[in-house]
């Protein structure tokens, strides 16, 4: 007879936690969308990066990447010509259009770097 009082006791708990999960989803999901909005709105409101801020300057990030010095021993010189922040893996586009265009980096998170930009951390966006 105790063995079914707890199974019983489990089952409500179960029930409970599962009842409890469930009311909360359709929460988490307002609440994960409101993030998302959030911090795009707070990459648009990004100051431009310049070359003698400190992250930038140490990235030797320049905002015209067809005048970069590439420093990368491991690329060709065919391919460093093609490495701009629009093709990088660590840039996402937040506004503008072309060379207006604007975006945030995960490597220079304190500012927005320039569509056609460089900088020494690129790495090849997959698919281009």
């Amino acid at each position: 007879m105790k063995k079914h009082d707890q199974l019983d006791q489990s089952k409500r708990t179960f029930l409970r936690v599962g009842g409890l999960t469930l009311a909360a989803l359709p929460f988490a999901g307002s609440l994960l969308s409101g993030l998302t909005s959030g911090s795009e709105a707070y990459a648009a409101d990004l100051p431009a990066c310049k070359e003698t801020d400190p992250a930038p300057k140490a990235l030797k990030y320049v905002p015209d990447a067809t005048k970069a010095k590439k420093p990368s021993p491991r690329a060709t010189d065919a391919a460093r010509k093609d490495q701009f922040c629009h093709n990088c893996q660590l840039y996402t586009k937040v506004s503008g259009d072309g060379a207006t265009e604007m975006g945030k980096c995960l490597v220079i998170p304190k500012c927005a770097v320039g569509h056609n930009a460089w900088c020494m951390s690129w790495v090849k966006k997959p698919g281009t």
